[in-house]
């Protein structure tokens, strides 16, 4: 999963991300066990020197257990958490998307790889 940010986004904003547009205990709590709080924990301090500018890309791959994160191509870690992985699935892609435009433009992607993979 690739995005990019739009506009500058400042610390506070940042901070406010972490806890509404990224909140992943909130809008998939049956995912969570007191365990996996910390990888959430760990999953936002991947962000702590990132500076959210126009144009900024953040990239999400997965091998199912793993999840890569990366920011403008730079690695910033790795994390081992099957939860997060189906959670951040649910926040952006997942019904009550808190990124519709990112969702349809996911729908439109895997349609076209689908259609040329029947070639």
């Amino acid at each position: 999963m690739c995005m990019h940010w739009g506009s500058t986004v400042t610390k506070t904003q940042r901070a406010r991300s972490c806890t509404q547009d990224m909140a992943i205990p909130t809008q998939t709590k049956h995912f969570w066990t007191a365990g996996e709080l910390s990888t959430l924990e760990a999953f936002r301090k991947q962000f702590d020197d990132v500076s959210f500018e126009k144009g900024t890309e953040v990239v999400f791959s997965t091998t199912g257990k793993q999840l890569l994160t990366k920011v403008d191509n730079r690695e910033k870690g790795m994390l081992m958490s099957p939860v997060l992985n189906r959670a951040l699935l649910q926040v952006y892609l997942g019904p009550d998307s808190v990124t519709p435009e990112s969702k349809k433009t996911f729908e439109v992607a895997m349609e076209a790889l689908l259609n040329t993979s029947k070639l």
